[in-house]
């Protein structure tokens, strides 16, 4: 079962100073490329931020708040801004979405973090699970939408695009899940699409012509 996950944070990176983990949203979909859209994780975690980022009048040096302050209104509600919203410790939504990548997929060895980009994302929840003493409830193994948009497009040059799906409202960690979910499922629908031998087998065959002695 690939879990397509999307994380909002205070920085970049968990190495940072005073990094915070603000909201996970999640999705399952199937190998067969089936979306689970009615059984979805969205977890909002309780955070003790600086103050500017409560007054966009402050000055700030951290470049991600900068970013922030320049993306949608909701977006940033959901984020952290909105104290009216239920928002919890890490520790329980780190159990919380143990639980229930457990009741969807019961075999460790078969849930994969997928992302745009995946070592973002898989980086921020195994941080989270190590803080907090926990183990995570995923395979090693990941699957990375960037790299297999990478494969299947015709630019030479590997980027930052996130060209796919667009969510119904971008940095919404569960609104950004559900667009790579549907990259995702275009992505396995077309590998499906290619007949027999797929592009693989092609490619095998490419490089066993390439190595042969002239």
């Amino acid at each position: 079962m690939f879990f397509v996950i999307d994380v909002e944070t205070s920085c970049l990176t968990p190495f940072e100073d005073d990094p915070h983990l603000l909201t996970v949203g999640a999705i399952a979909v199937s190998q067969g490329g089936d979306i689970r859209y009615n059984d979805k994780f969205y977890g909002k975690i309780h955070n003790d931020l600086p103050k500017e980022w409560y007054n966009a009048e402050m000055p700030t040096e951290n470049e991600t708040l900068i970013w922030w302050r320049q993306q949608n209104e909701y977006a940033r509600m959901e984020a952290w801004l909105d104290s009216t919203y239920d928002r919890y410790p890490m520790a329980k939504v780190a159990l919380d979405l143990s639980s229930w990548v457990e009741h969807i997929e019961p075999d460790p060895s078969q849930r994969f973090v997928t992302a745009n980009p995946s070592y973002f994302d898989k980086m921020w929840i195994e941080w989270m699970y190590a803080v907090e003493s926990l183990q995570s409830p995923f395979h090693y193994r990941t699957l990375c939408l960037r790299s297999m948009h990478f494969g299947i497009d015709d630019a030479d040059e590997f980027g930052k695009s996130r060209e796919g799906h667009k969510p119904e409202i971008e940095h919404v960690a569960w609104h950004d899940a559900i667009a790579e979910a549907r990259d995702l499922q275009d992505m396995i629908d077309f590998k499906k699409s290619i007949p027999s031998p797929r592009t693989y087998g092609a490619f095998r065959r490419f490089t066993e012509k390439k190595d042969r002695p002239e």
